[in-house]
C-alpha cells in the first residue's frame, strides 16, 4: 500500500496498501467504502492523504505539514478517472538528491518527491498518475497505454505497489505492482526499471486466491542505502478459504515453498501492510474484523512462521465498514492507519501507535458526499 515513506537516520519505511472493495457494512452504515492510500514524507511531518470522493469518484489530497493537515484539493488531470469504489494505492520514489547529499542518511522523502497513485477505470482496466504533495495539478503514466490497456483488474479486489532500488548509490528504483489479474484470478507482477517500459512478468504466485482478494506488500531496503542487496519483499493476500498468504522475498527471489498462511478472516478482508527498519525488521498486517474493530498480527524479516496470533487493537475509534479499506504508515518505531470513522462516516481518521501505546489521533480530511 504504498506506497508510503520515510527515513530517519538509517531508517525508512515504506508503506503501501491496497484498499477497495465493498465490505458488507453493518445495519446501520450508509455511506459507500472510501479508497484510501497514504503516503510518508519528511518524517510524520509531512504525510500525505489520497482519497476518492465517495459522490463524484474524484481523488481528493491533504498534506500534513507540521501541526495540521491541510485543506483537501482536488487531483485534477488524470483520466479516466477512477471507477467508483476503485482500489487505490500509492507509493513515493526516495527524493534522489538528499539520499545523495545527507550523512548521516536522514529526511530522504520530503513532500518534494513524487508521488505514484496506481487506480481501476470503469472497464478495470489499471492505469497510474504522478504528482506531488502539494499540487492539485498531475499527470497519467504510461502504464496503460505501454501495457496495450491489456491489464485488467478482477472486480473488488486490490492492488499493493513498491519501490525497488537496483542502484548502490541510490539514484535509480524500479516499480512493482501487484494486483488480482481478471483472466486467470491470480496475482500479478507489473515492473517498471530504468530505461525500460511497463511489462507484466512472468512471476507467478502460486495457490488458488480470492476473487474478492486484498493485495498488500512492504518494502525493507539495506539499512544504510549503500547497496542493493538485503532488499526484503513481503507479499500478502487471501486465498478462496479464507486464509491470509504471507509470500516473502530476498533480493527479488521468490520461492513458492517459502509462502505460510498466518490467518483466517472472513472474505474480501481488506489488508493493509507496513514494516520497520530496525534490527528485527518488525512486520505489521493489519484488517478491520467483522465487528469493525482494528486487528494486527507481527511478523519480522522476509522469514516464515514468525507471525503471532491476531490481536484486536483497543481504546480507539472503530471502522465505519467492517472488513472495509485502510491503510498503514510508518517510521521508526511509530505507526499510523487510516481508515473511515465509525463515529463521522463522512471523514478519514487518524489511529497512531507512538511510545507503545495507541491512539485515536483525529480526523485527517472531510470526504464530500
Amino acid at each position: 500500500m504504498i506506497s508510503y515513506n520515510q527515513l530517519t537516520n538509517t531508517y525508512i519505511l515504506i508503506c503501501i496498501r491496497s484498499s477497495n472493495r465493498t465490505a458488507t457494512p453493518t445495519a446501520t452504515a450508509t455511506s459507500t467504502p472510501l479508497a484510501i492510500a497514504a503516503v510518508n514524507g519528511d518524517s510524520n511531518n509531512k504525510i500525505t492523504s489520497i482519497h476518492q470522493d465517495a459522490a463524484t469518484d474524484d481523488l481528493y489530497i491533504s498534506a500534513y505539514n507540521g501541526n495540521t493537515w491541510q485543506n483537501q484539493v482536488k487531483i485534477n488531470g488524470i483520466s479516466p478517472k477512477p471507477m467508483s469504489n476503485s482500489p487505490l494505492t500509492t507509493l513515493q520514489i526516495p527524493n534522489t538528491e538528499l539520499v545523495c547529499r545527507l550523512t548521516p542518511l536522514k529526511h530522504i522523502y520530503a513532500n518534494s518527491a513524487k508521488i505514484h497513485i496506481f487506480y481501476l477505470a470503469d472497464n478495470l482496466t489499471m492505469y497510474d498518475a504522478y504528482g506531488f504533495a502539494n499540487s492539485s495539478s498531475w499527470h497519467n503514466g504510461q502504464l496503460a497505454p505501454q501495457t496495450q490497456y491489456r491489464i485488467l483488474a478482477a472486480n473488488g479486489t486490490g492492488i499493493a505497489a513498491t519501490p525497488w532500488m537496483n542502484d548502490p548509490q541510490g539514484q535509480q528504483y524500479s516499480l512493482r505492482v501487484y494486483y488480482v489479474d481478471f483472466s486467470s484470478v491470480t496475482v500479478r507482477e507489473l515492473a517498471l526499471d530504468p530505461g525500460y517500459t511497463w511489462i507484466q512478468t512472468q512471476q507467478l504466485f502460486g495457490g488458488a486466491i480470492s476473487s474478492s482478494s486484498s493485495v498488500a506488500v512492504t518494502w525493507t531496503p539495506a539499512a544504510s542505502f549503500t547497496n542493493t542487496s538485503s532488499q526484503l519483499i513481503n507479499l500478502f493476500w487471501q486465498d478462496a478459504r479464507g486464509n491470509v498468504i504471507h509470500y516473502p522475498s530476498v533480493d527479488g527471489r521468490w520461492d513458492d515453498s517459502s509462502s505460510e498462511n498466518i490467518a483466517n478472516i472472513p472474505v474480501g478482508t481488506e489488508l493493509a501492510a507496513t514494516a520497520w527498519t530496525d534490527t528485527a525488521r518488525t512486520l505489521y498486517l493489519f484488517w478491520i474484523d467483522s465487528k469493525g474493530v482494528l486487528t494486527v498480527t507481527q511478523g519480522r524479516k522476509a522469514t516464515t512462521g514468525t507471525f503471532n496470533s491476531p490481536a484486536e487493537v483497543l481504546g480507539i475509534v472503530k471502522a465505519q465498514v467492517p472488513m472495509g479499506p485502510l491503510t498503514a504508515i510508518s517510521w521508526d518505531s511509530n505507526i499510523r492507519v487510516y481508515y473511515q470513522s465509525a463515529t463521522n462516516p463522512n471523514t478519514v481518521t487518524e489511529v497512531g501507535y507512538s511510545g507503545g501505546n495507541w491512539q485515536t489521533d483525529g480526523t485527517v480530511t472531510p470526504s464530500t458526499r
